[in-house]
């Protein structure tokens, strides 16, 4: 199963983004989509990006309040581009 995250925005000091350990329960992979908009209103990151669970699990773990993290860097994330056929 593929699970689904919307982040409003990056951890902008080390340019990742925070994947909950419960997300990953079950889970072959996540889609992960950052929905953080430039001040023109684009997104910065238009297009979505996936990472199976397996390679998730590689990445350090950090607690932010009552939720433990992978801390994944964007730049490691695989972007989905859709061509049109």
């Amino acid at each position: 199963m593929i699970k689904h995250l919307n982040i409003q925005a990056p951890i902008w000091k080390d340019r990742s983004v925070g994947i909950a350990t419960y997300l990953l329960i079950d889970a072959d992979g996540v889609e992960i989509n950052i929905l953080y908009t430039k001040k023109d209103g684009q997104r910065l990151y238009p297009n979505p990006f996936f990472m199976l669970t397996p390679e998730i699990k590689k990445f350090p773990k950090q607690k932010i309040g009552n939720v433990t993290v992978h801390l994944v860097p964007i730049n490691c994330l695989q972007e989905l581009i859709c061509v049109p056929k």
